[in-house]
């Protein structure tokens, strides 16, 4: 209750802005409805018209109208927009004590543009991971107007100790931005991508996994925004080391990036309208630290204990980066809903057994099972419901499994059990076994409805050793393909059952034609 009454202190976003916000989330509403509700606030039609005419959406011709540039921008365009000019415009200073908001409006331009950039190096919408990023702090805000006293304290404090910065919230307002912000996203009906990286940036554990790696993109879109803001070459080459090890970016990249980053800041700023100083680039950091140490004129000793001080705050950072790294890792091999392995980690270690049975002899078996009548599930009850029953589906088939068996999610409502050193018996003995599990896992449906739950499964097999000149992927597709086949005859055969495919995989196996 705490936490909802600060995050109350924020005032709503202006009528018409909560009124493009609902409509932009509201898929019935089309762009030209939207169009005049933006026609009717100068305001915001004028950011609208230069945000479509800038660099980011300038196209051919020069866009003069509303409904121009709402098609320009498009809705989920005109929703982040609106987010940005809400969080903007629903405090003034006056309200704020001593509190420099101009200077926190151009921390969070930093820090939007740059996690605008990290999010297209994934792929993502640069937009979202803008108005993400200028969102980020906006807890800040209530916290200062529920005391605009602590105001100076804690920009004093938090220019000093970045690092501590919930700490200092927490001694100074009883409070912390980032808990308040979960309060505002939902206030606000931010999506759950958005919501999640606004909550949790300071504790990435806590965000659901799917959303793990935005939010450790936040905590490197921060870093770039300390480098420029502060200039520091000791941060330059600690940024460096993180993305190196986070995401496997050389040295020249990161510093193109921050030079990227810098350049883009005096655009954005100038379209928002948010006041910024010159920005930094690499070269500008570089030449401030040469001079440094030209004035300072250190000896050498002096310069010996800062080397091994950077030396130990290096070694901290990459411990601490080293456990992050392996956490990307983790997540990148396994599939975010289930916390089964994914079809990539499957693939590589279907073939790794294959070539070992090839060498050495024995067996392999691989079971292949669908979901019977998922897509009545998800029609019927929704896609949440749907998630819910694929949890229960993977944990059955965890419990079915052998010590040293492999179970993954290959894909939509389907899964695979990889069993090594099986034969036909014992793999149907775990294919039989993972039906009734599953069988027996009664769920209830939103509307109080009971639901079994039941599986489709086919079997295949191989026995070496092998011929050293088989072609090993292609022995994988043939037995994948035989197991799928056999499921599909289950299915045929009324569904809920096991099905082996009729032989055994050849080690003389074409792949399937249309595969490569």
């Amino acid at each position: 209750m705490q936490r909802l009454a600060i995050a109350r202190k924020l005032p709503a976003p202006p009528a018409a802005l909560a009124t493009i916000l609902d409509a932009a989330n509201n898929p019935k509403v089309s762009l030209p409805e939207i169009a005049v509700i933006i026609e009717r606030d100068p305001s915001i039609s004028a950011t609208v018209l230069r945000v479509a005419n800038s660099a980011a959406y300038r196209g051919s011709n020069e866009v003069r109208s509303i409904r121009q540039a709402t098609s320009r921008i498009g809705v989920r365009g005109l929703r982040n927009l609106a987010l940005c000019h809400a969080a903007r415009s629903c405090v003034q200073p006056r309200q704020l004590g001593g509190f420099d908001l101009d200077g926190f409006w151009e921390s969070s331009l930093v820090r939007a543009v740059a996690l605008g950039k990290l999010y297209v190096l994934q792929g993502w919408d640069e937009a979202e991971g803008f108005t993400v990023g200028l969102l980020q702090e906006l807890g800040v805000l209530c916290l200062v107007l529920g005391d605009p006293s602590s105001a100076r304290e804690w920009m004093d404090e938090v220019a000093a100790t970045p690092e501590s910065q919930v700490d200092i919230e927490m001694r100074l307002f009883g409070q912390r931005h980032d808990y308040i912000n979960a309060e505002l996203a939902q206030e606000w009906s931010l999506p759950d991508a958005m919501a999640q990286v606004i909550a949790h940036h300071h504790e990435p554990h806590l965000a659901r996994p799917e959303y793990q790696k935005r939010v450790a993109l936040a905590g490197l879109g921060e870093a770039i925004a300390r480098v420029l803001k502060s200039g520091r070459l000791d941060l330059l080459e600690a940024l460096e080391v993180r993305f190196h090890s986070a995401l496997g970016l050389t040295a020249d990249k990161v510093d193109a990036l921050v030079d990227e980053v810098s350049a883009q800041v005096s655009i954005s700023a100038a379209e928002m309208g948010i006041r910024a100083s010159p920005s930094r680039s690499v070269e500008d950091i570089l030449r401030a630290a040469n001079h440094g140490l030209v004035t300072m004129n250190l000896s050498y000793e002096e310069l010996v204990l800062k080397l091994e001080e950077s030396n130990r705050e290096k070694q901290a950072l990459m411990d601490a980066l080293g456990v992050v790294n392996e956490e990307l890792s983790r997540l990148s091999a396994t599939d975010p809903l289930t916390g089964l392995s994914n079809r990539r980690v499957f693939e590589e270690r279907l073939s790794s057994h294959i070539a070992q049975v090839a060498r050495l002899g024995g067996g392999l078996a691989l079971v292949v099972a669908d979901i019977d009548h998922f897509k009545r599930v998800n029609d019927t009850w929704g896609h949440a419901f749907g998630d819910e029953v694929l949890v229960v589906v993977a944990e059955a088939l965890r419990e079915a499994v052998r010590t040293g068996d492999m179970v993954v999610r290959s894909g939509g409502e389907e899964f695979a059990l990889l069993l090594p050193s099986a034969d036909v018996a014992g793999a149907m003995q775990v294919a039989e076994r993972a039906l009734e599990l599953v069988r027996g896992r009664e769920l209830l449906a939103p509307d109080g409805q009971k639901l079994v739950v039941t599986l489709s499964l086919g079997v295949s097999w191989l026995v070496g050793p092998g011929d050293k000149s088989s072609d090993i992927t292609a022995v994988a597709h043939r037995l994948y393909t035989n197991a799928d086949s056999a499921m599909y005859k289950a299915k045929r055969l009324g569904r809920a059952k096991v099905v082996r495919y009729r032989a055994i995989v050849p080690w003389d196996a074409t792949k399937p034609r249309g595969q490569r």
